[in-house]
């Protein structure tokens, strides 16, 4: 349901300003001049059917009294008509005086609540702004306008005049992809909600994308990840292993392990202190997800190994470990220049967002009709980036399975693949391959795969807009 508040009106006018110089930035057209990019407004203006019975009840008002003579009749008439030409006089000068921005979206996750947040100006220097309601559409990005439309509904009770409020509505899906959300329509009724004043901003819509869900992870889970042993110490989120040289003190946060509490320190300050180290040497962790390549593999094997992934590079991005994704799906396309996404420090929004629009392999691409193992082919297409990485393998099928596959495969393709690929063996010996078989015991033992929602891949459904 669309919640009102009313924030602190500071913050309110720096994000007015931010968002207002963003809308002032033009775009090099021919010969490299700027060019403004200006909004798209449309005014349109109804009748409500409250509006509809205050002229039918003046249309008979006229006709009786010029049939009868009754000149009561016709004042009555009038004053109906006047009171309608009243509202939408107010209502469409009301809301020409009204700016409704989209504040920026960010994704969330399949099952999280996902705030769409509205500010709403009042340019007029006297008179306020009553009950504006807000709608826009959302649709999927691959679906049809007509039969997978939904709205989202906001409103905000009043806003005073030269005065900017805040107001949205939560959003929950149950279908990870991208949506597309606009354009904003803002309406409104007052004073006697007769007439429906509403101005469209045609070029207001935005992508909005839905990750996969993200699983709960149980203690200790961080034995899932390449050890490296004899390397820059253990990837664990935790601390209890050693984190590098020792230079600095810093306040405790959220996550720090009890471990590296300077007690002298937090006693003479009366607040925790931890200690700070610098790893002299850290690697970068790419998490490969091993699509279904075969039809009789289920679609909620793919949907978990996705939020496998997921929450893998929400922890570790937490953590600030460096990620990187290869993702063996449909829309993979074997080369090296597309195929691997890097995160940027604890920003990894590129890597969710590959997540969100992966595609099952369809029957066509899969590696029995194409005689060579497309997790291989996009290993091969970057294997050497990822020379200085440690791999997490999330897949359906366990790694003997797969070299008994590569092994099997013949002919130039496969030769000339072994050559990029990297030694697994070799990785495993040395701790920087960690295989993980959704279906395996250890990975059931760490990862609660319970998912009331089902992560579906496909278009919205009735009551999943919540």
């Amino acid at each position: 349901m669309p919640t009102t508040s009313y924030p602190d009106m500071r913050r309110v006018a720096n994000e007015e300003r931010s968002l207002s110089s963003r809308r002032d930035v033009g775009t090099a057209g021919p010969g490299g001049k700027i060019r403004a990019v200006a909004n798209r407004i449309r005014y349109r203006d109804r009748l409500t059917r409250l509006g509809l019975h205050f002229l039918f009840v003046a249309l008979f008002a006229i006709i009786g009294g010029s049939l009868r003579g009754f000149n009561l009749l016709l004042l009555l008439a009038g004053l109906l008509v006047s009171v309608v030409i009243v509202q939408w006089r107010c209502a469409h000068a009301s809301i020409r005086r009204v700016s409704v921005t989209r504040r920026p979206i960010a994704g969330g996750h399949v099952g999280e609540a996902i705030e769409v947040g509205y500010l709403v100006k009042n340019r007029s220097r006297f008179i306020p702004a009553a009950f504006v309601q807000i709608e826009e559409a959302l649709v999927p990005a691959d679906g049809d306008d007509d039969e997978d439309q939904y709205t989202i509904h906001a409103a905000i009770g009043t806003v005073d005049s030269e005065q900017t409020g805040l107001t949205g509505a939560e959003c929950r899906f149950q279908n990870r992809g991208v949506f597309r959300i606009g354009p904003t329509i803002a309406s409104t009724t007052f004073p006697f909600a007769l007439t429906v004043s509403e101005r469209v901003v045609m070029n207001s819509q935005q992508s909005l994308f839905v990750y996969p869900r993200l699983l709960t992870l149980r203690g200790r889970w961080q034995r899932l990840l390449p050890p490296r042993p004899g390397g820059d110490g253990d990837r664990s989120t935790s601390g209890t292993s050693y984190q590098g040289d020792f230079y600095g003190l810093r306040p405790w946060q959220s996550g720090d392990h009890i471990r590296h509490i300077h007690w002298r320190t937090t006693a003479r300050i009366g607040e925790p202190a931890v200690r700070q180290f610098e790893q002299r040497h850290q690697h970068r962790i790419c998490c490969v997800v091993d699509g279904p390549a075969t039809e009789t593999d289920a679609t909620d094997n793919f949907e978990d190994l996705l939020s496998l992934a997921a929450t893998l590079i929400v922890e570790l991005g937490q953590a600030g470990i460096p990620t990187s994704l290869l993702v063996s799906d449909g829309l993979t396309t074997f080369t090296s220049q597309d195929s691997l996404y890097y995160s940027k420090g604890s920003d990894n929004h590129r890597l969710l967002e590959r997540l969100a629009i992966a595609e099952p392999i369809v029957p066509g691409q899969s590696d029995r009709s194409n005689r060579s193992d497309r997790l291989m082919r996009a290993i091969s297409a970057v294997g050497s980036q990822l020379a200085r990485q440690d791999l997490v393998i999330v897949s359906h099928r366990r790694l003997k399975d797969v070299m008994r596959l590569h092994s099997r495969a013949g002919g130039r393709q496969a030769t000339a693949a072994a050559a990029t690929m990297p030694d697994w063996h070799q990785l495993a010996r040395g701790g920087r391959l960690s295989w993980l078989c959704i279906e395996s015991p250890e990975v059931q033992r760490y990862v609660d795969f319970q998912d009331p929602t089902k992560n579906r891949r496909g278009q919205p459904e009735v009551g999943r807009l919540l």
